[in-house]
């Protein structure tokens, strides 16, 4: 009875930690598995094009959002380990554990 009064009087405290510990799991979760878009400066191949800084994702609009291929323009890498690929060629990032490329995009 003693046990059931303490869970009572202590439930929102307790309540409260749980909710900050699930959200705190989820964010970590979240950044874990988001996946950056980055700059390209195309190259005579497209796996010798050079990574650039990371960028907003371009399907949401801009200059660097078309599925056709004139111009490569940007590139998205699962990079598991968060490795710092910026100023590698292509070919070099995916060369790295954990680093896949996952999409492209390209401007007219």
């Amino acid at each position: 009875m003693k046990n059931l009064i303490y869970v009572k009087k202590h439930f929102l405290a307790v309540f409260a930690i749980m909710l900050s510990l699930g959200y705190g799991s989820f964010s970590f979760a979240k950044a874990k598995f988001a996946t950056n878009w980055h700059l390209l400066t195309q190259a005579s191949t497209p796996a010798n094009d050079v990574v650039g800084a990371i960028t907003m994702n371009p399907t949401q609009g801009g200059t660097c959002n078309t599925a056709t291929k004139p111009v490569r323009c940007s590139i998205q890498f699962d990079n598991d380990f968060n490795a710092n690929i910026v100023g590698l060629t292509v070919s070099a990032a995916e060369a790295l554990p954990g680093v896949d490329e996952t999409a492209r995009t390209y401007k007219p």
